[in-house]
């Protein structure tokens, strides 16, 4: 019989962000504590996933407001 109730990306990343919100760090013990199951490995490559995602969505917002800036001057 296979393993029953393996995590999702989307389990870990709601996790991830639920721990954020709270004011928590956010870490591979914090996330398994949280779901409750999940092996490291799943939740290391998920939280990895994670982690690039925030980075990219910063990225983005930052480049958004820099051009809103640039967009803004001279008026």
């Amino acid at each position: 019989m296979g393993r029953r109730g393996s995590i999702t990306e989307e389990q870990v990343f709601q996790a991830a962000d639920s721990l954020v919100a709270q004011g928590k760090e956010v870490t591979p013990s914090a996330l398994l504590g949280t779901l409750g199951s999940g092996s490291f490995t799943t939740i290391y490559k998920y939280l990895s996933a994670w982690e690039d995602s925030r980075a990219s969505a910063i990225t983005a917002r930052r480049a958004a407001i820099t051009a809103r800036r640039a967009g803004g001057r001279g008026r």
